[in-house]
């Protein structure tokens, strides 16, 4: 049976509403959104850039660019999702992004800040959306990071 493809073109309406429920989806770890959403009109573009701030001291830094295309439909063209936690000083965590043409995933030793081997090349239903990132985030901040400490300090 074929799988939908996760990253088909959408409809700019639905787009802007998934994203704004997926954030609000996320609110329990979610500190500060900071994510401004733009639009560019020549040519015809929507640009999605920010940090968002969330629990643990952990970190999301988004920077997207989705076409619009005739009948305000939209497909992600360019992105680069960065999380990371920034205390005591800043550490990247992961890293997706097509900066070079190819979809990668970049992994981090959160305590060297050092890339733990190369880039893998994703599949297309591997490349990730804000949501995923998010809950990989999380997941590694009750893992890994100081969000198991809140949480053992509040029972």
């Amino acid at each position: 049976m074929r799988r939908r493809d996760k990253h088909a073109p959408n409809t700019l309406d639905n787009y802007l509403m998934l994203h704004d429920k997926h954030l609000r989806e996320r609110e329990h770890f979610i500190v500060e959104n900071g994510i401004i959403v733009s639009r560019i009109s020549k040519p015809k573009r929507l640009r999605i850039v920010g940090v968002v701030r969330c629990l643990g001291n952990t970190f999301l830094k988004v920077d997207k660019t989705v076409a619009v295309f005739q009948n305000d439909w939209v497909e992600t063209i360019r992105y680069s999702y960065h999380g990371g936690q920034s205390f005591p000083e800043d550490r990247a965590i992961f890293r997706f992004d097509n900066a070079h043409g190819v979809h990668e995933q970049h992994l981090f030793d959160p305590v060297t800040g050092e890339e733990l081997g190369l880039p893998r090349q994703l599949t297309r239903q591997e490349w990730p959306h804000l949501s995923e990132c998010l809950d990989l985030l999380e997941a590694w901040c009750f893992a890994y990071g100081t969000c198991r400490e809140s949480k053992s300090s509040a029972k």
